[in-house]
């Protein structure tokens, strides 16, 4: 009997001596990799900077990144966090956690933002290798608030990212699936004053409902090289039915748009918006709808109203064509860029 024990416990002993040095090569293979990812963007004239540690043994690798600095000079963006936190599983290393605890700020030209939540977390799987392409990931916000050094400030009550490989646009490479659903949408304080006072005075505090539902096709995967390249233009953009509620105005839409190389979207959007008249009105107030063109969108878009609706409603495609954007037949002006 005791010459089995101890062939028991030398085999244990063993075993856990060999689970112990996978442990410490993978944990310090990790710390090695990120400290040499922000060795290699500092060759590349960024500033990236942290105090990185791994701990959780014996079946965790949770690095910790405290006192990050990244910013790119040329694209003239820059994050810096109190701290970063990963968590990964040792016998699964493809799967993470990532959690952003403490107030984090984010720069771009003209503007810093100072962002803080109770919980800030999102976990991801990629394909396993050293370019991290994804494969599905959920970013989770609860009780989250921006203050701008402009002066403004807005927040979120709940809600979620979430992206994945698509299923649906098959033969195409790059496809990913994603849901934005957010709950509670504090907006900054302009965005009531550019409606108008009287609209303003009508709407709730908070934005009730936003979600967007979409499919987008990207020129490469997204992946660790594609963050550091800056290049996550999509080439084409499939809008899900997706909607917008606040108080009583409420936004639905679905369509497709192709994006050329510069940026520019080509295609159309239809679009269902309740409570139209009051929509044109916050438009009008905010600088969007130029105001000699008021009337004239008003009785264009009446019209449509009696053609598609009780009056109350619109039913209108938004089109994307030659850089500009129509809504029907009436131009608004030159579209946005991606």
């Amino acid at each position: 009997m005791g010459r089995w024990f101890g062939i028991i416990m030398g085999a244990l002993l063993v075993a856990i001596l060999a689970w112990s040095g996978w442990w410490h090569v993978g944990s310090t293979a990790q710390q090695d990799a990120v400290e040499g990812w922000l060795a290699e963007r500092r060759a590349e004239g960024w500033q990236a900077e942290a105090e990185v540690s791994v701990a959780g043994y014996p079946n965790r690798f949770d690095m910790t990144a405290e006192g990050l600095r990244l910013s790119d000079p040329e694209a003239g963006w820059a994050w810096a966090a109190p701290t970063f936190r990963t968590y990964m599983l040792s016998y699964q290393p493809h799967r993470v956690i990532a959690e952003w605890p403490g107030k984090h700020r984010i720069s771009v030209p003209g503007e810093t933002v100072e962002i803080e939540a109770r919980q800030l977390r999102a976990s991801a799987r990629f394909v396993p290798g050293t370019r991290l392409e994804l494969t599905q990931g959920i970013l989770e916000m609860h009780d989250l608030e921006m203050v701008s050094g402009l002066g403004w400030k807005a927040g979120i009550a709940n809600g979620q990212l979430s992206l994945r490989a698509s299923e649906e646009e098959r033969g195409r490479e790059n496809a990913y699936d994603g849901v934005l659903d957010i709950e509670g949408l504090l907006p900054p304080d302009a965005w009531r004053a550019a409606l108008g006072e009287r609209l303003a005075r009508d709407l709730p505090e908070r934005v009730e409902e936003a979600k967007i539902v979409a499919t987008a096709v990207f020129r490469r995967p997204l992946d660790r090289l594609a963050v550091e390249a800056g290049s996550l233009r999509p080439e084409t953009v499939w809008l899900r039915p997706s909607v917008v509620t606040w108080g009583p105005l409420s936004i639905a839409a679905s369509g497709r748009l192709e994006v050329d190389e510069a940026g520019v979207p080509e295609g159309t959007i239809d679009l269902k918006v309740s409570n139209w008249k009051r929509v044109l009105e916050a438009a009008v107030a905010a600088g969007a709808v130029p105001g000699d063109l008021a009337g004239a969108l008003k009785a264009g878009l009446q019209l449509m109203s009696n053609l598609t609706s009780d009056g109350k409603g619109l039913e209108a495609p938004l089109r994307f064509a030659g850089g500009n954007v129509f809504l029907g037949p009436i131009p608004l002006g030159e579209a946005p860029r991606f």
